[in-house]
């Protein structure tokens, strides 16, 4: 007889196998209310645990060069990415080919590239170029492919071919160019709502280069969309002063917290945050408005803000009428309080992109920020340890509630987890 956990063993699913609500299987699978534990292992045991996609590569006419290519990704994460062109013209070529699988829904692309050369009756040199990589990806890129997998499994794959005669040996662009290349062709096929997850040799080293409007590290401009950087994944982002793609230093603000706001934050953290220079704030946002904090590549922390209001007065920003100013800040600066004490950054890369980029409403959506009462610290996801922060702070005891507290009670149950974890031993 099958069985639930048989069934989530089968694809990898991104959850321990015991103890897992119903509701988060049913999202994963995109399950409506009510929930049948039978259609529900239906749904799981029509996810394959592996896929593969191939296409034939053209190019421009003119462009005597053609050949497949392949990808397979497994529901663990390890992926293939290989590939076949023969030139059969008197000239020879640079080329690169870029495929870009995109999810069925958006929420994560995997971008692939491979740049190489073949020749011509004219120089000589070998007519065929072949190229087989395969690797598995390491966290947070493993988790974004586990935790969407469905999506993954049933996405499309597109290709943009480019080749130019410069002779056998020649270089059609630099590595940073194959970056970009690989994000105006995933722009190109859709909107960029998910992470660009890059993924190919020849992209290896320009994944580090940063540097954009402003002088803001970490941040790239490509393609007329803007991106931060960070662990191999590309997050497309917005500047919330704009309605559209814009990549202009006026629109992107930044700038480092200041003594008052420093002072405000420590009421909470007790000198746990890191350096107030080593926190940024900015007007960025995801695609979907939302905000969200950043591991920089420069060793500093991104705290993205909803509004310039908020950049500007974090202090005494409140994201409704009742709602406690502040507290959106003092969420935020919990994500910068887990990267400076966490030894597994891509963990919280990932968790800064699974729990900011989906568009809402999706249900279940709410149980990654709610907070169940008596669990461990180590048990509650990112979102929720900072709910709770936030909900101390404000002075609630209950999520999405209005407070009933004063805030910062030692009353309150969440009072708990503030004093033995978040702030430092003496």
């Amino acid at each position: 007889m099958r069985s639930l956990t048989q069934s989530i063993r089968r694809i990898n699913g991104p959850w321990p196998t015991r103890d897992i609500p119903l509701e988060s299987i049913a999202a994963y699978v995109g399950m409506p209310a009510p929930i049948s534990l039978t259609g529900l292992m239906d749904r799981l045991d029509a996810v394959p645990n592996h896929r593969d996609w191939d296409t034939l590569i053209t190019f421009d006419a003119g462009i005597a060069l053609g050949g497949t290519v392949g990808i397979s990704i497994e529901s663990n994460g390890s992926w293939r990415f290989h590939g076949a062109l023969h030139g059969s013209g008197f000239d020879s070529y640079s080329f690169r080919i870029t495929a870009v699988l995109r999810a069925s829904d958006d929420s994560v692309i995997l971008s692939f590239v491979h740049a190489g050369g073949v020749g011509g009756a004219i120089e000589g040199g070998s007519r065929d170029h072949s190229w087989d990589e395969s690797s598995q990806f390491a966290d947070p890129r493993r988790r974004l492919v586990q935790e969407n997998w469905p999506a993954v499994a049933s996405g499309v794959l597109r290709t943009m071919a480019q080749a130019k005669d410069t002779g056998l040996g020649g270089s059609l662009v630099s590595a940073l160019e194959d970056v970009a290349a690989v994000v105006v062709a995933a722009v190109a096929f859709g909107p960029a709502v998910g992470a660009t997850l890059m993924i190919g040799a020849v992209v290896g080293e320009a994944l580090h280069l940063a540097g954009g409007p402003g002088e803001l590290a970490g941040l790239l401009v490509i393609g007329g969309g803007m991106f931060l950087v960070a662990e191999g994944i590309f997050l497309p982002v917005l500047p919330l002063a704009v309605t559209a793609w814009a990549a202009t230093n006026a629109v992107v603000q930044h700038r480092t917290l200041r003594p008052d706001e420093m002072d405000f934050a420590n009421a909470v953290f007790h000198g746990s945050l890191p350096p107030a220079d080593k926190i940024t704030l900015t007007n960025l946002a995801t695609i979907t408005g939302r905000a969200f904090t950043w591991p920089n590549v420069d060793g500093s922390t991104l705290v993205n803000m909803p509004s310039s209001a908020a950049v500007d007065d974090p202090v005494h920003f409140k994201r409704s009428p009742g709602d406690t100013p502040g507290r959106l800040l003092i969420h935020e600066l919990t994500h910068a309080w887990q990267m400076a004490h966490t030894d597994f950054m891509p963990v919280m890369v990932c968790d800064a992109i699974t729990g900011h980029t989906i568009t809402e409403p999706i249900e279940g959506k709410s149980a990654l920020y709610k907070p169940e009462p008596g669990l461990a610290w180590s048990q509650y996801s990112m979102e929720q340890q900072a709910s709770i922060v936030d909900m101390w702070f404000a002075g609630v005891v209950t999520y999405q509630t209005p407070p009933t507290l004063k805030p910062m009670d030692e009353h309150n149950p969440w009072f708990y987890y503030i004093e033995h974890y978040l702030w430092p031993t003496i």
